[in-house]
């Protein structure tokens, strides 16, 4: 997993934190619940990742990673808890627009490598008589 709990606890606003925290009353509780959903987020960051990065990247994850994961996670954490996911829209949409950054880059910060990945390919060439006849 790219991030921690206490990532994403730095993502939810305040007192939306405070409230989920009261929810569950066992130590570990809400954790717990972050965790699911930092794998959720994981799996999804890696995923728009896997279009220009071999993934699961390697750990330490660079902070932009960890930033779009724990953004994301708690989207999914407010998503199920409260079923307004739209009072963290501002974070999905940040995480999607640092990832797709990611991706046009080509590289990870901190890396100074571009990727080895191949992108894209060429298109199919017929050579038909009449064009091999203008030669």
């Amino acid at each position: 997993m790219y991030c921690t709990s206490e990532d994403v606890r730095g993502e939810l606003y305040i007192p939306l934190s405070t409230q989920m925290a009261a929810k569950f009353s066992g130590p570990g509780e809400f954790d717990e619940f972050l965790e699911r959903h930092i794998a959720a987020a994981s799996d999804y960051v890696d995923a728009v990742l896997a279009r220009t990065f071999d993934v699961p990247l390697s750990l330490p994850a660079p902070s932009a990673v960890r930033t779009a994961t724990a953004k994301e996670a708690a989207f999914y954490a407010v998503a199920q808890f409260s079923e307004h996911e739209d009072l963290l829209r501002d974070r999905h949409d940040t995480a999607v627009a640092m990832l797709n950054a990611l991706v046009e880059a080509g590289r990870l910060p901190g890396t100074g490598v571009p990727t080895q990945r191949v992108i894209g390919g060429s298109n199919d060439q017929i050579f038909t008589a009449s064009v091999l006849d203008e030669w």
